[in-house]
């Protein structure tokens, strides 16, 4: 084999586990970066710049803001070559062709669950034509999540985008569940969004944009394995808790605004091969 020439790279996050060669496979195809991606998560949460001989890493340098500092060297990695995401943000529009809240669509029919102890909630549609997404497959992907239950994520086939069905028992737990909220079905203000490849991080810290192409974590990164044919997932986009997203309508929830958690977030990764979605909040 060849020995390739010295190279940087980057990824967009920090906390890595160098010595779990599986974990960090996972970690470097979904969150390698371009340089512009890298100056982004700079400025939001953290980045690290790779500095590379063969596949021994000399330095690993980690950056926030204007600050950087080494944190580990001479690392063998478990990878020659990875792609690098694109990272981009949907930005509140009102002429956007993404949306959170609103009515659900007449064709989408939420899955009913005996595991579950609430009803699944709609929570918005991505544009899959939109060129940041066309690699799902899916031309409208309609996120919908029990919002009412505290749960480890939950996997559903996407096969038919109106009728998603949950798969994967194992990842639900009914330990918030509230039985006055079993039959209640919510509804958000409408808000529509537009992708938007030119990276302002003060337009996210805002809170005026969401994450796309590569996630923030707030908890130790765990990227998800497809269910179906046990292949990493590709991240779409993170849907933050927002104050300015009101619940509208007769029947109300826990919370009168959008909110996962504890004012966290909901991540979204898609297998493209198996229309297999996983959604999970974390916070």
């Amino acid at each position: 084999m060849s020995v390739q020439p010295n190279r940087t790279r980057y990824l967009g996050g920090w906390e890595v586990y160098w010595e779990q060669k599986e974990y960090v496979a996972d970690y470097l195809t979904t969150h390698g970066v371009d340089r512009e991606g890298f100056e982004f998560f700079k400025q939001i949460q953290l980045a690290l710049e790779l500095k590379i001989s063969d596949r021994m890493t000399a330095a690993v340098i980690q950056h926030r803001g204007d600050e950087a500092r080494q944190v580990a060297e001479q690392i063998a990695l478990p990878l020659d070559h990875w792609e690098d995401r694109k990272v981009f943000l949907l930005v509140k529009d009102e002429r956007g062709t993404h949306s959170i809240g609103g009515k659900p669509p007449e064709e989408l029919v939420l899955p009913a669950d005996s595991r579950l102890c609430s009803r699944f909630q709609y929570i918005g549609t991505l544009d899959g034509t939109d060129p940041m997404l066309q690699w799902t497959g899916i031309e409208r992907m309609h996120v919908i999540f029990p919002l009412f239950e505290a749960n480890h994520g939950v996997y559903l086939d996407y096969r038919d985008p109106d009728r998603p069905k949950m798969i994967e028992p194992i990842t639900v737990s009914d330990d918030w569940a509230d039985p006055d909220l079993q039959d209640v079905q919510i509804e958000f203000a409408k808000v529509r969004y537009r992708s938007e490849s030119r990276l302002d991080a003060q337009a996210f810290e805002n809170e005026n944009a969401l994450l796309g192409g590569v996630p923030m974590w707030y908890q130790c990164p765990s990227v998800p394995r497809c269910p179906v044919t046990n292949e990493r997932m590709r991240f779409v986009c993170s849907i933050r808790s927002d104050v300015t997203i009101p619940v509208v309508g007769k029947d109300k929830g826990r919370d009168d605004i959008l909110m996962f958690g504890d004012m966290g977030q909901l991540l979204i990764f898609f297998h493209p091969g198996s229309k297999v979605l996983h959604a999970i909040v974390e916070h």
